[in-house]
């Protein structure tokens, strides 16, 4: 999880990346394949797209695993 202001600084040092840097295409393709834009809800929750949490084998509860300037959101048995 990305706030948006974190997720532009991404891009941005992607983009300043030589162009024939092979891992710029690779890191550019990865992200914008499996990157999502979510909202909050009105109490301020994230709803996680129910692709994304398949993938997590995230089904009823999830947990939020610290990063220090980010999080991971982990099914509880697997975190």
């Amino acid at each position: 999880m990305l706030p948006p202001k974190e997720m532009a600084e991404l891009m941005a040092s992607l983009d300043a990346m030589p162009n024939d840097d092979r891992n710029k295409t690779v890191l550019k393709r990865i992200i914008g394949a499996e990157s999502t834009q979510v909202a909050l809800d009105g109490a301020g929750r994230i709803c996680v797209p129910e692709e994304m949490a398949r993938a997590a084998d995230i089904e009823n509860e999830a947990v939020l695993v610290g990063l220090l300037d980010r999080f991971e959101i982990w099914d509880p048995v697997r975190g």
